[in-house]
């Protein structure tokens, strides 16, 4: 069973310990050396066999965990590219923000609108080295996250009958899905909207690039998944925080990485 949220990925950036502070988060802790999974190669630009990491909380919403997998290309800020999760924050006037190009944000702004989510606009937020939707008229803390996609209806039928997401609404071009765990900070709305960014996504690619959600039968729950479009699943066992995870990684149908996670006893 899926409870809900438990953090979304940021890609290593040098300022973005400070950005997230001032959006008031949290670090609750930060590990070297990680041993990095050999599965998880084929969702990797380059892999290294360690990982450093870092965990960020928010009392008003799911946490991020930014991830630095050395992978030896390109710095993250060097590319503006829109693809991944995009989360819709109340951004900071401390945080600088750039445009993205006009034509790939207007491929999803009439779906958000329709969506109730009329006021955000896509930004390259420079110090998270990643694109966020900035909605002034939303509170603060991590909420909210608009996924693009091609296809709106295989990705519905996978979140909602795979990984257990609710859905609220849903439109010709858009879907609007919850998930509604007994802790806050497991809930958010997951916004898919027609028209994917680019290619295949990878872990180490910039900005935010894969959702964990919390599941107590990670096996159950990815045979589930995987049996509604879910593929290039994989399993592993991973120690962090000196906690024990059992952790399944998978591509939903139309690319997107998705991390199921179980503590163990």
């Amino acid at each position: 069973m899926i409870f809900g949220a438990s953090h979304l990925a940021l890609s290593y950036s040098p300022a973005a310990h400070d950005a997230l502070t001032r959006l008031g988060f949290t670090q609750e802790f930060a590990e070297s050396d990680v041993p990095n999974a050999a599965e998880k190669q084929r969702m990797l630009r380059a892999y290294s066999t360690v990982h450093d990491l870092a965990f960020f909380r928010h009392p008003e919403g799911v946490s991020v965990e930014t991830i630095d997998h050395r992978s030896g290309q390109a710095p993250v800020s060097a590319s503006r590219s829109p693809s991944g999760y995009q989360p819709v924050l109340t951004l900071s006037e401390s945080l600088a923000c750039e445009a993205i190009d006009a034509s790939v944000a207007e491929r999803w702004l009439g779906a958000l609108q329709n969506a109730d989510m009329p006021s955000a606009r896509l930004k390259w937020a420079t110090d998270l080295a990643g694109p966020v939707w900035v909605d002034r008229d939303r509170a603060s803390g991590l909420r909210s996250v608009v996924l693009p996609i091609d296809d709106v209806a295989s990705e519905v039928r996978f979140w909602t009958r795979g990984l257990g997401a609710r859905l609220q609404t849903q439109g010709r071009d858009f879907a609007r899905l919850t998930y509604s765990g007994p802790v806050s900070q497991w809930r958010i709305e997951l916004t898919l909207v027609a028209g994917q960014a680019d290619g295949s996504w990878t872990l180490d690619q910039p900005g935010f690039p894969c959702l964990a959600l919390l599941s107590n039968a990670v096996d159950k729950d990815l045979t589930k998944a995987v049996a509604v479009g879910g593929h290039d699943d994989m399993t592993f066992s991973l120690t962090v925080n000196s906690k024990p995870l059992s952790v399944a990684l998978l591509r939903s149908p139309n690319g997107a990485i998705v991390e199921l996670l179980r503590l163990k006893r």
